[in-house]
């Protein structure tokens, strides 16, 4: 015999179908309804889900605060899972989640409760990483309704065990977050007492213990009187009581159960929120980076100058704000409304503008003007070599060198627009270095042009540019990376795409999606004509490969058509002579409708391994399209290719292709909100990702240090020198990733350091 745990919610959406003021006038007026009705019963509970919410109604009415606080107080009301926002659980990386989660418990400081349910009720996907997370936050149990595998009487609770081992009580709102709720107070209570039995008859077939959660609400639902006739009615007809609960009551009772263990994620699930909107995945991932220097940064000036910047802390505090604010889970995977898809890209204006005014005031206090010199900076714990980039000034006729002491470091124009130039140079730092090198202007050298085909060896690989400029070979001790029968390797694919924000080919989406599935999503020449694929090869019209001191640098210009719509590209790769990368940059302008645009590298691979990064961890998976952070690689016993990524989670392989979805036009779909902004008319992108052909037992090989690098480039500034080169942090061994280094006061830092690959390591930090 069963008891019933009803649990009273609704669910907030920051932004979605409507803007942030207006979904806050309509909670607030759900938040009133629900304290009217706690007032009135004492057995009555509501779950509030989001403190951005909680904090937004204590601010506005003071009058209720005393009645919030009595009621958080005795747990009739419970805040869960209480991160600031509720975020995409794929998307954001693992140090944002835990902000998140930070920044809501500070607030319920107020209140003497710190969370221990997190209620994820409309996240579509969750990565293996969770359970580590949550448990080292102080989380008990983890309840969502989205992603669960398709599979037969798969239970409702298990304990789920993440890549660490570490176990957190689960469990699965089977018939979705809505459950059961009063949607009219002109429907009978016998016609709602069939809407519970119809719960029932699914959750007892998926249950492991005779405790049952039943939601009770949905979104933007408001509470009603009537709940309590239908449960006096149900109560005096069944067996099986019905109880009013919250999520931490409902553990607290199934906590000691003998439970099954469940050891894999909950993904993929909506891939194309992977890619709408791309601007604010790219946006999220600069901001994340950025946030982690500007505290590095803050943390190293503290310490030098013994000192406490009251107006940094509140410019990294308003930058962390709208960073995590852009994180909720509909934002982030772009499926809003125009007037919300405008304030967010506004608030990342606004992150960019105090990003470069906080860190100059730093910098200006840790260095000193030299025109003939300039100031470098490896902002990563790990010494690595890397292309360091800097933008200055120098006449047409001119470009520049750089020296460390009387040794020249070969340099490379990559980029010149008027008077400006992009210059490269390789380094090697070691961690968080400080170093100052001198920089001397020259007269400009002709460049050397070559034309395609065109055969390039480093001590890393061969490889050979076809003549329309493809890398159609790519040797790597003798092993062929490239597929042969698709010598075209980073070709740039255009596929029409009927979906909507949330699912690729067809809409609309399902709103009551709650299980992974994983997409028929192959190179789109075997792509069904029913998904009206259109698939031709992107044959550039111009193709240019320039030799310089670092390498060669190839770029092609070009444009695929599509009836009358014209799509206009221009994509370049550069393969260095020391390192063994290849980098890509693509820049396009968006035109049309309902299309989207991938990148493909056709490998030799076959039945290989496929792992992709997830927040502070790794995943083995499976073919399709996973949210993936840095990076995505694919390898055999013999040969393996990375492909990483700034801000371009859409990561697959299938038939041994490994593909990155770049960017869609869709939108809302029909009978939703106005969101023309999907289709991007006019708008200019650019997409940055870097390959890597590697040997699979390398024990050098780690493509998570790969992706921190290629996400966290050295900084370096001309005109400028470093009054000190002091380095204050050292983490042994260096392969131990640090994700946060921040001041918390005057003589107080917070260090926060992870182990990707889920093995036990023993870790030294030093200190100066």
């Amino acid at each position: 015999m069963v008891k019933i745990f009803l649990i009273p919610h609704f669910h907030y959406d920051t932004v979605y179908q409507d803007t942030y003021e207006n979904y806050l006038k309509i909670s607030f007026e759900i938040i009133k309804k629900a304290i009217e009705i706690l007032e009135k019963n004492e057995n009555y509970r509501f779950l509030i889900e989001q403190t951005i919410l909680l904090e937004e109604f204590w601010n506005s009415f003071p009058y209720y605060r005393e009645k919030v606080e009595k009621f958080i107080k005795s747990g009739k009301i419970e805040v869960a899972p209480g991160f600031f926002v509720m975020p995409d659980m794929n998307l954001i990386s693992g140090e944002s989640l835990i902000r998140q989660i930070k920044k809501g418990k500070n607030f319920l400081k107020k209140f003497g409760i710190s969370p221990k349910v997190a209620w994820i009720s409309d996240c579509w996907g969750h990565h293996r990483q969770i359970p580590q997370i949550l448990k080292k936050t102080g989380y008990e149990g983890y309840v969502f309704s989205r992603g669960m595998i398709r599979e037969k009487k798969h239970p409702i609770h298990f304990l789920w065990k993440g890549l660490d081992n570490s176990k957190i009580l689960t469990y699965w709102m089977a018939t979705g977050y809505f459950g059961f709720f009063i949607y009219s107070t002109e429907k009978s209570s016998d016609e709602y007492l069939k809407e519970i039995q119809n719960h029932l008859n699914v959750l007892k077939t998926l249950k492991i213990v005779d405790l049952i959660l039943l939601p009770n609400g949905g979104d933007f639902l408001k509470p009603d009187f009537k709940i309590f006739e239908v449960v006096e009615k149900w109560n005096k007809r069944n067996d099986e009581k019905i109880i009013f609960s919250t999520p931490s009551e409902y553990f607290d009772k199934i906590k000691n159960k003998k439970l099954p263990v469940l050891s894999y994620d909950f993904n993929p699930l909506f891939n194309g929120t992977y890619t709408s909107r791309i601007e604010i995945k790219q946006n999220n991932r600069l901001c994340e980076n950025q946030i982690y220097l500007l505290e590095l940064l803050q943390s190293f000036y503290t310490l030098e100058k013994k000192d406490e910047n009251k107006k940094l802390d509140g410019m990294i505090d308003k930058f962390e704000h709208y960073l995590l604010y852009n994180q909720f889970h509909d934002i982030i995977c772009g499926s809003i409304l125009d007037d919300g898809y405008f304030d967010v890209m506004k608030k990342y204006e606004i992150n960019k503008e105090i990003f470069r005014e906080v860190f100059y005031e730093i910098i200006d206090e840790l260095t000193e003007p030299d025109e003939n010199l300039i100031s470098v900076f490896n902002q990563c714990s790990f010494s690595r070599n890397d292309i360091c980039f800097f933008e200055t000034e120098i006449p047409e006729e001119s470009e520049i060198l750089v020296y460390d002491k009387a040794k020249e470091i070969k340099t490379q124009i990559f980029e010149r627009k008027n008077n400006k130039v992009v210059v490269g140079f390789e380094f090697y730092g070691k961690p968080f270095e400080r170093k100052i090198l001198r920089i001397k202007i020259i007269n400009k050298k002709e460049k050397e042009i070559v034309k395609p085909p065109f055969e390039f060896e480093n001590k890393f690989f061969k490889m050979k540019i076809s003549e329309k400029g493809f890398i159609s070979n790519l040797n790597l001790n003798g092993m062929e990376i490239v597929n042969q029968e698709k010598p075209y390797f980073g070709e740039l694919i255009f596929q029409r795409d009927m979906g909507d924000f949330w699912v690729y080919y067809q809409s609309p989406v399902p709103g009551d999606s709650r299980f992974s599935e994983i997409l028929e999503d192959p190179y789109p020449e075997n792509v069904p004509r029913f998904k009206e694929s259109v698939f031709q090869h992107n044959i550039p019209s111009e193709v240019i490969i320039e030799k310089g001191n670092l390498g060669i640098k190839v770029l092609m210009k070009g444009e695929i058509k599509y009836w009358k719509t014209i799509w206009r590209y221009v994509q370049s790769y550069f393969v260095y002579n020391e390192l063994p990368y290849i980098d890509f940059k693509t820049r396009f302008t968006a035109e049309g409708k309902n299309y989207r645009i991938r990148v493909a590298f056709p490998t030799s691979i076959k039945n290989g391994k496929i792992r992709r990064e997830i927040p502070f961890g790794i995943e083995y998976q499976n073919e399709g399209e996973y949210p993936s952070q840095n990076f995505i690689d694919y390898f055999d016993n013999e040969k393996g290719l990375c492909v990483i990524n700034k801000g371009l989670p859409g990561n697959g392989v299938k038939n041994g292709i490994i593909m990155i979805s770049l960017f869609r036009a869709v939108d809302m779909g029909p009978n939703k909100a106005r969101s023309e902004t999907g289709f991007s008319f006019g708008k200019e992108y650019e997409f940055e990702y870097r390959v890597i052909p590697f040997v699979p037992d390398d024990k050098e090989y780690r493509p998570y240090l790969y992706g921190i690098s290629f996400n966290q480039p050295f900084v370096a500034i001309p005109g400028i020198k470093w009054k000190k080169e002091t380095v204050y942090l050292k983490i042994l061994p260096e392969h131990i990733p640090v994700s946060s280094f921040q001041k918390l006061d005057a003589s107080t830092y917070l260090l926060r350091i992870y182990e990707p690959e889920g093995k036990e390591q023993n870790v030294e930090i030093k200190t100066e």
